[in-house]
């Protein structure tokens, strides 16, 4: 996927003239970039970057400016989030550790808290945006399994357990970007962008711990190994509280992208044509 990307990003062709930009403050942008995200939920002590907590991330997409005020972007990352207790200090006791992959397609706005130029080198703008997401968490106890199918909180037993999550949901974001225009055609970008969802699952751990006598006698005798890794031992009592149910969980990314001018356009959304050819 990324190395298609690439490839697409680098060969497009070039329908753009310094001459146009100049002129018209409309341009079509591809763009491609990647850095590092990390997730934030129960099993983070905060919202701050953590190398432990940090993985890599590809990016790309399009991005349309409307003004020298906003622009639209559609983009695709994909991506990976991962947390342990034992990396912060809120449950030093405790041993729950997730994974999971993740894929985010989205739609962002920018807002220029400054007018973009072709005369202004550097600029600065505020994202605010709103996406779809998938997500497939796995959970450790000596090896890695699927977290959702397990049901580490009685969703597959009987009694008054929560239903099975979703794997997929939509989420909102917010963020910051800086812009460097390096010349009319290309731009580097810098951003910070956060992303607010819906579920509490991403990491498996949402509510409340299932009724030990209920875990013990699941169908299922790997479940409890999974529901109750605590390092001393200790067993909850059911329904003692996992995780923080009314904090949904998230993720931050922070990261570079590189654009390319292919389309400028003039009054009317008309492609504006280079002197060179006329």
């Amino acid at each position: 996927m990324t190395r298609i990307a690439l490839i697409i990003f680098l060969l497009s062709p070039l329908t753009f003239c310094a001459q146009g930009l100049e002129e018209s403050p409309r341009h079509l942008d591809v763009f491609i970039g990647g850095g590092g995200m990390y997730y934030v939920g129960d099993l983070k002590d905060d919202q701050l970057p953590d190398s432990k907590f940090m993985t890599l991330f590809p990016y790309a997409g399009i991005e349309y400016a409307l003004s020298e005020r906003t622009s639209l972007r559609l983009a695709y990352m994909k991506g990976r989030l991962k947390g342990a207790d034992q990396w912060g200090q809120s449950n030093p006791g405790r041993d729950f550790q997730f994974r999971s992959p993740l894929d985010d397609v989205h739609i962002a706005a920018r807002i220029n808290i400054l007018k973009n130029s072709s005369t202004r080198t550097v600029s600065v703008g505020a994202l605010v945006g709103a996406g779809v997401f998938w997500f497939k968490p796995e959970v450790y106890n000596g090896y890695w399994t699927d977290a959702q199918s397990l049901g580490t909180e009685g969703q597959y037993l009987d009694g008054d357990y929560p239903s099975p999550y979703a794997l997929n949901g939509v989420n909102l974001k917010y963020g910051l970007e800086v812009t460097w225009r390096i010349d009319p055609v290309w731009a580097l970008d810098l951003f910070w962008i956060h992303t607010h969802t819906f579920t509490d699952y991403i990491d498996d751990v949402s509510d409340r711990y299932p009724d030990p006598a209920d875990v013990l006698s699941s169908s299922n005798p790997d479940l409890s190994g999974f529901v109750y890794r605590y390092i001393d031992g200790h067993l909850p009592e059911g329904d003692a509280f996992r995780g923080n149910p009314k904090l949904n969980d998230g993720y931050v990314n922070l990261g570079f992208k590189l654009r390319r001018t292919i389309r400028t356009y003039s009054g009317h959304g008309k492609r504006k044509k280079c002197n060179a050819y006329n």
